[in-house]
């Protein structure tokens, strides 16, 4: 089972299809989205526009509306905790994920484009390089 946390609205059909490889490979997804959006985030309303909600169980990610980018473990609705702790794999997009969630206890698989310094010198990569890191 594996839970895809998405970002940006924009960057969702990437998303989609990156989903659909996953689940014919045999593999069960679900999708989390933000209840609202800070910036471009992309909501529940965008992965019905997309249709993921065809290959993919599509679950609203917080409690509240958001005040910050990222998916902070603190914030998580009952399901995506429970989604969360019960899947196989992680897959995190964005630097607000990696920047909430890069400290948790568990496997989470990072894609993102590095946007500051200050996570340049985490990762160890350049501002501006699109980046998969893998932390536990």
């Amino acid at each position: 089972r594996i839970l895809y946390l998405l970002d940006n609205a924009g960057e969702i059909f990437f998303d989609r299809i990156l989903m659909e490889v996953l689940c014919e490979e045999g593999k069960d997804v679900v999708c989390a989205v933000r209840k609202g959006v800070i910036i471009n985030d992309a909501t529940i309303e965008d992965a019905k526009f997309a249709e993921i909600d065809k290959i993919a169980k599509v679950i609203e990610g917080e409690m509240l509306a958001p005040s910050a980018p990222g998916f902070f473990v603190k914030n998580f609705s009952p399901e995506l905790r429970e989604e969360f702790e019960r899947c196989d794999v992680v897959i995190s997009k964005g630097q607000g994920n990696y920047e909430a969630l890069s400290n948790v206890e568990r496997r989470v698989y990072f894609l993102l484009l590095v946007k500051c310094k200050l996570v340049a010198r985490d990762i160890g990569r350049g501002v501006g390089d699109f980046v998969m890191k893998v932390m536990n």
